[in-house]
């Protein structure tokens, strides 16, 4: 659908064609700018997500008697899978959002 700004130059009768060509050149950085949160958005949820899941898997097989088996090797594990925010928000974004 087109916005306020088309309808009226529809409406007008002007040369509708060319102002919806510019007006989604400037509509542009907008999407790009949803894009990047998207996948923003996505990472840290993923993060968050795994993190949790290591601790939790972390903390139903401690043992007691030793020391807590977490350790930095697993949030460099979580760090490495928030990049799947990237694919994931580009799915999305080209597929719902545009």
């Amino acid at each position: 659908m087109g916005s306020l700004s088309d309808l009226v130059l529809y409406r007008n009768g002007k040369d509708s064609l060319s102002q919806v060509g510019i007006s989604r050149m400037k509509n542009s950085t907008k999407s790009f700018i949803n894009l990047v949160y998207l996948c923003c958005a996505i990472g840290l949820a993923v993060f968050i997500l795994t993190l949790l899941g290591r601790l939790v898997g972390a903390g139903l097989a401690w043992n007691m008697m030793e020391d807590f088996p977490f350790s930095f090797k697993d949030v460099l594990i979580c760090l490495e899978l928030t990049w799947l925010g990237l694919p994931a928000g580009l799915i999305i974004w080209f597929f719902y959002h545009r």
